[in-house]
């Protein structure tokens, strides 16, 4: 199958902050039972504002959350407000430290290793 990126507030944020969603995203997932899976995207304001057109180098963090389907008594309006809740739950979550050096430092220095070859002597 295929996926479908939406980005509900309709538009990219003129300050960085998340902006209000627009229903089109529920009116979908509800019309089509398609499950919907909130994400947040930390740093793509400062690599992609508002009037730019190609994208600026620096960090990007996604935070991918659970599945959510709509409900059969819940309306389009609830369904997309039930998915913001959760796009700015994940925001929250998001703000720790940053980590600071490339992978493979990182993995080097999170545990001493006593790594050897040829004869185990």
């Amino acid at each position: 199958g295929w996926n479908l990126v939406l980005f509900p507030e309709g538009s990219r944020t003129p300050d960085g902050r998340i902006q209000e969603f627009k229903p089109g995203v529920g009116f979908l997932a509800k019309e089509t039972g398609t499950p919907v899976v909130p994400m947040h995207i930390r740093g793509a304001y400062n690599v992609m504002p508002r009037g730019q057109t190609l994208p600026l180098p620096g960090p990007i963090r996604v935070r991918i959350g659970k599945p959510m389907v709509p409900q059969k008594q819940e309306g389009t309006r609830e369904f997309t407000a039930r998915v913001e809740k959760a796009v700015r739950s994940l925001a929250a979550e998001d703000r720790q430290p940053e980590i600071q050096g490339t992978w493979i430092e990182r993995w080097r220095a999170s545990k001493p290793r006593d790594l050897r070859y040829g004869d185990p002597d």
